[in-house]
């Protein structure tokens, strides 16, 4: 929130405790884990982990695929007698 005052006016601002304690939180708790987790997170992903990297760029293709995948493969198995 912007407080715009005149020239020589004293500007007069109260806060809300609770927010100012979400600020506290944000500034001690959440900046530091958040710059841990970005520094983990950048850079170039191994190569054995590439293929979960591709499903977690891509999640809502993923499962739009396979579904249909599964249900197939639960019905044939249904058609085969082995479940």
């Amino acid at each position: 929130m912007a407080v715009v005052a005149a020239e020589g006016e004293a500007v007069s601002f109260t806060a809300d405790p609770s927010l100012a304690g979400l600020a506290e939180f944000d500034t001690v708790v959440v900046g530091p884990v958040h710059g841990a987790v970005a520094g983990l997170l950048a850079g170039a992903v191994p190569v054995a982990l590439r293929p979960l990297a591709l499903l977690g760029r891509w999640p809502l293709s993923f499962y739009m695929l396979h579904q249909p995948v599964f249900i197939g493969a639960i019905l044939g198995g249904r058609l085969l007698g082995w479940w």
